[in-house]
């Protein structure tokens, strides 16, 4: 099934199990019209103008319908257009903080740390959107909305 797809990171995602728990079909997170949508997203299959015009002869066909500027990719909706970006970061910031709220409610001990600059022994700087901490195990968040 993976040659059949032009994407090479399609099934990039398939052996993270946990990253991938929301999605599951018995999660109470989602439902399923909500799930569907969030599967096209993770596996870059979103309704995009860049997927469904990608025989179009006008490059025109596309790009991004809201800023015209770019093609109209998952990547550029989610994270470079312009025109829907403070939208897009007020969302992102309320799931961020509903999600903190909740592991500090439902996971006694749990600390929960916002938007703390992690360097990697390598020097790399990382900002995760959370990080979740209880005794020995870490969960780092990044949240994505649409």
């Amino acid at each position: 099934m993976r040659d059949m797809y032009t994407n090479k990171d399609l099934f990039a995602h398939s052996q993270q199990q946990r990253a991938n728990a929301w999605l599951y079909h018995d999660s109470k997170l989602l439902n399923d019209r909500d799930r569907i949508r969030a599967l096209g997203f993770r596996t870059n299959l979103a309704p995009t103008r860049t997927l469904y015009n990608k025989h179009a002869s006008d490059p025109a066909a596309r790009d991004c319908r809201r800023c015209g500027e770019r093609p109209e990719t998952a990547f550029h909706i989610l994270q470079e257009c312009e025109v829907i970006n403070l939208s897009r970061q007020e969302r992102c910031n309320f799931v961020s903080r509903q999600i903190a709220r909740l592991g500090k409610e439902k996971v006694p001990g749990a600390t929960v740390t916002e938007e703390k600059v992690i360097t990697t022994k390598e020097g790399v700087h990382l900002k995760p959107d959370l990080v979740l901490q209880v005794g020995e195990e870490v969960v780092i968040v990044y949240v994505a909305v649409t």
